[in-house]
C-alpha cells in the first residue's frame, strides 16, 4: 500500500511540475536579498530579483530593499507561481503594520490581510492562505503603518509555497500522555489522554459515569472507553484555550456584541464564536515532542465576517510527567485599551472529574459541589502555589494546571451530575468541569500578552509532584 501511494505522489508531483505548478512540500526557505548595491526598483521573490514599483520613498544603495512611508505603501510587481497557498515574508519594521497581498488564480482575485509586528532584527512571517486558496500572480503588496511616525521596512525576502492543508486533529505522545489539538478549532488543545496508568471511563447501573484508574475493576458497570479523553471539547467554547476581553467601545469605535442578553465586549476566542464558526489557522510545526499552532482568531461574541486583527500562538510541548503550555497573544486593532479580568488560560474537563481542588499554605482545600459559574461569581479561590484541578473525588484521579505568576483560580461545574447528557464519550458531553487562573492585565494593540503553564494528571500530590520536579517554567 505505502508502495502504491509513494507511486502515485510521484505521478502528481510529475505532472505538476510539468504545468508550472509548485509541488507539495514542508521545506520553507525563504532567499532573502544582498546585493552589494540595492538600485531601488526589484524585491527579491522566490530567490530572484524581480521588479517592484513602490509609490512611496525608497533608500537605494544598501543592500536589502528599504522603504519609508508615514501612511501606507503599495509596491506593484509581477510575481508568478503557480498554486501557492502558503507564503512567507522575511522582513525588518520599525513599526506595526497592516499587509494586503493581491493575487489571483484564473478568473478569481483574491486580497490576503496580514500583520507584521515591529522588530529590529530580520524575522520571517509565514501563513496559509485565506481558506487555503491556491494562488497564481501576485500584483501587489499594500503596507499601511499602525503606529505614530514614520514606518522604515527592510523588505528582505518573499517566497510562496504549496504546503498541504493540515489535518483536522494533530496528535503526539510519550509514555505519559498523547495529546492533541484541533486545526478545526484555532488549535485548542482539546485531547489528554494519561497513558501512564489505566484510566477508564465507566457507566454504572444508575447512569452515573465515573472516571478513575481501574474504573471497571473498583466501580463495576459498562465499559465506555480505556482510552479517556480529559479535556471537554462540547463546542469551540470549550477546549483548553486563550481568551482575552478588551475594549467594551466606550472610547472607541468598537460596537460589541450581544451574548446572553448581556453586551459582550471585543473577546478574541482562541476556538472561534459562539456561533461555531472557526478561527483561522495561519501556520503550525510539528515534531515528536512538540505541536506549534499559529491562529487568527474569531470574536466572541460577533458574526463570521468579524475576525479579530490579532494573532495567537501555542506551542504544547511533552516533557516527561507534564504537558507544557507556551502562550502569546498579539492585538493589532488599534482600540482602546482596557484593563480587564483575563484567563490564563481557560480550561475545560469533562465533568466526571468533578471535585475541585486547589493547593494553598501547603495543602490541598477540596470543593466538592461547585455549581455553574456563571451564577456564582463567588467561585474564586487562592492559590499561593499557583496550582488547581478536578478529581473524581477527594485523593481520587483527575487533572490539574499549574500557572506560575497568578494566584487566584475560578472555577465551576456545568451540569453537575446530569450524566443523561455525557453520552458515550465525556469529552463530547456538554457538562465540563471550568478552571481558569485569573489576573487583572491591561489590554492594549501592538503589546504582546505572554505566558506559560503546566498540565498533568493523576492524584492531587502526583499533580503538586510533578509540578515541583518540572524545571521548565
Amino acid at each position: 500500500m505505502q508502495r502504491i501511494t509513494a507511486i502515485f505522489t510521484a505521478i502528481i508531483t510529475f505532472f505538476l511540475s510539468i504545468f508550472g505548478y509548485l509541488t507539495p512540500t514542508e521545506d520553507f526557505g525563504v532567499k532573502t536579498l544582498s546585493a552589494s548595491s540595492w538600485n531601488g526598483k526589484t524585491v527579491m521573490f522566490m530567490g530572484k530579483e524581480i521588479d517592484a514599483e513602490a509609490d512611496c520613498e525608497t533608500v537605494p544603495g544598501g543592500k536589502s530593499p528599504v522603504y519609508r512611508f508615514d501612511t501606507a505603501a503599495t509596491l506593484t510587481l509581477k510575481a508568478k507561481a503557480k498554486g501557492f497557498t502558503y507564503y512567507g515574508i522575511t522582513y525588518e519594521s520599525t513599526n506595526d503594520l497592516k499587509c494586503e497581498m493581491k493575487y489571483s488564480e484564473g478568473t478569481k482575485s483574491h486580497t490576503e490581510v496580514f500583520f507584521l509586528e515591529k522588530t529590529t532584527s530580520a524575522k520571517t512571517f509565514y501563513s496559509y492562505t485565506e481558506e487555503y486558496e491556491k494562488g497564481k500572480n501576485i500584483t501587489s503588496l499594500k503596507f499601511t503603518n499602525l503606529n505614530d511616525g514614520t514606518a522604515e521596512l527592510k523588505l528582505l525576502g518573499f517566497s510562496v509555497f504549496n504546503r498541504n492543508q493540515p489535518s483536522d486533529e494533530i496528535y503526539i505522545e510519550n509514555d505519559s500522555y498523547k495529546i492533541g489539538v484541533s486545526m478545526i478549532y484555532g488549535g485548542a488543545l482539546g485531547y489528554m489522554e494519561y497513558l501512564a496508568d489505566n484510566v477508564q471511563a465507566v457507566k454504572l447501573a444508575d447512569g452515573t459515569v465515573k472516571v478513575d484508574k481501574d474504573a471497571k475493576a473498583k466501580y463495576g458497570g459498562e465499559l465506555l472507553t480505556s482510552h479517556v479523553n480529559l479535556i471537554n471539547r462540547y463546542d469551540s467554547g470549550r477546549y483548553i484555550q486563550q481568551s482575552y476581553y478588551g475594549t467594551n467601545g466606550k472610547n472607541d469605535g468598537y460596537v460589541c456584541g450581544d451574548y446572553n442578553g448581556t453586551k459582550w465586549p471585543y473577546n478574541p476566542v482562541q476556538g472561534g464564536n459562539l456561533a461555531g464558526s472557526r478561527s483561522r489557522i495561519i501556520d503550525y510545526r510539528v515534531t515528536d515532542e512538540s505541536i506549534y499552532v499559529k491562529c487568527r482568531p474569531m470574536d466572541w461574541a460577533k458574526s463570521a465576517d468579524d475576525i479579530t486583527s490579532s494573532y495567537m500562538e501555542a506551542t504544547y510541548t511533552l516533557i516527561n510527567d507534564v504537558v507544557k503550555c507556551d502562550c502569546s497573544f498579539t492585538d493589532f486593532s488599534g482600540y482602546a485599551a482596557r484593563k480587564a479580568t483575563q484567563e490564563m488560560p481557560a480550561v475545560y474537563f469533562i465533568e466526571p472529574l468533578n471535585s475541585f481542588a486547589y493547593l494553598n499554605d501547603g495543602g490541598f482545600v477540596y470543593e466538592n459541589n461547585l455549581a455553574f459559574w456563571g451564577d456564582h461569581p463567588e467561585q474564586v479561590y487562592d492559590s499561593d502555589a499557583s496550582v488547581g484541578g478536578f478529581f473524581s473525588g477527594e485523593n481520587g484521579f483527575g487533572a490539574g494546571i499549574y500557572a506560575p505568576g497568578t494566584t487566584t483560580l475560578k472555577a465551576g461545574v456545568f451540569l453537575r451530575d446530569k450524566e443523561s447528557s455525557l453520552g458515550s464519550d465525556p469529552s463530547k458531553g456538554n457538562p465540563a468541569s471550568y478552571i481558569a487562573p485569573v489576573k487583572d492585565i491591561r489590554f492594549e494593540s501592538f503589546k504582546p500578552i505572554n505566558y506559560s503553564f503546566l498540565l498533568a494528571a493523576g492524584n492531587a500530590q502526583d499533580i503538586a509532584a510533578a509540578f515541583e520536579n518540572c524545571d521548565a517554567i
